[in-house]
């Protein structure tokens, strides 16, 4: 799949893979950037569900829990994470505070992130 990112100076087109396991459990996906873009830095966002809470595990992991208790270990090969404040509009209720997981890493010397989604019990 490929997606492209409108940038003040440049469009870029990105591609993205997944894998979704058979159980379901496990969701293994990357995010490519091409050589020919000039990115000092890059940042994946994974918006959540609202009322999603989300924090950094001690081995730089992200753990999060939705409001019907799932939990989810978010993982990647290189770059850090990060989770950062977010709303969604779409809502029916209006306006909705939520998360987002955020990968951040350097295009240069990582042009492709793996990351994954792995259910806990």
């Amino acid at each position: 799949m490929q997606y492209d990112i409108g940038l003040a100076a440049q469009s870029i087109s990105l591609t993205r893979g997944c894998r979704l396991a058979a159980d379901g459990r496990t969701l293994d996906g990357f995010d490519r950037v091409p050589a020919s873009a000039v990115l000092e830095s890059a940042r994946l966002h994974f918006h959540t569900p609202t009322k999603t809470k989300a924090s950094l595990a001690s081995d730089g992991s992200v753990l999060v829990q939705t409001r019907g208790g799932q939990r989810w270990r978010v993982s990647s090969d290189c770059g850090s994470l990060s989770v950062q404040p977010s709303i969604q509009l779409a809502h029916t209720a209006g306006r909705q505070e939520t998360v987002c997981v955020c990968i951040t890493f350097d295009p240069a010397k990582t042009p492709t992130v793996a990351w994954r989604w792995e259910r806990q019990a």
